[in-house]
């Protein structure tokens, strides 16, 4: 009994003993950035070599006032759970393809910029993502709009490359009717003598 505990407890030491060494405080300051290295390290030791990998692609798009994703996905599942996540209203142009390799840190990083894609851009707002970049092209609505979404890419980790101008302001003016402003003013001149 006591040697399996002391077994235990050396190795419990050993393991310790190695990450305590191993590990690089320069690097490692957020607590984020530690959690994502051991994920992506414990992830690599369990990936399939058998499949191909290839890189993630999709795109979400603002269409009459909905969010919609299209793209390259492993499965149906996977897309589910993205949609469900960044709370998208519809999914068009989806393939599905073993060996693609989905990181939610990704979805993560955009999910303030799909948030506030609704309010913020007209319909014509694109968000691509293709070998590890993202693009953002669109029209605010309002130039009020623009500091928000400037703090929101700085906010994201990611590097976005953005081609983003502010849509031009519709105004309607009221044209006022010619027989309306002459009995106003003849009613002022009247109120005058």
């Amino acid at each position: 009994m006591f040697k399996k505990i002391f077994v235990l407890l050396f190795a419990f030491l050993v393991l310790n003993i190695i990450t305590v060494y191993q590990f690089d405080y320069a690097d490692n300051m957020d607590r984020k950035d530690i959690f994502s290295k051991i994920y992506n390290q414990t992830k690599s030791i369990f990936v399939r070599k058998d499949i191909k990998t290839q890189n993630l692609f999709f795109k979400i798009t603002k269409d009459k006032n909905s969010i919609k994703i299209s793209g390259l996905f492993k499965d149906e599942k996977e897309l589910d759970k993205i949609t469900d996540f960044l709370k998208i209203d519809k999914s068009d142009n989806i393939s599905f393809k073993d060996g693609i390799i989905t990181d939610f840190q990704t979805f993560e990083e955009i999910k303030p910029l799909i948030e506030k894609m609704k309010d913020m851009f007209d319909d014509s707002v694109k968000l691509s993502f293709k070998n590890a970049e993202f693009y953002l092209k669109g029209d605010l609505i309002d130039e009020n709009y623009k500091s928000l979404l400037e703090s929101i890419l700085l906010s994201i980790k990611l590097p976005i490359k953005n081609d983003i101008k502010i849509a031009p302001l519709q105004i309607e003016i009221d044209e006022p009717n010619p027989e309306s402003l002459d009995s106003e003013i003849t009613q002022d001149v009247v109120k005058r003598f």
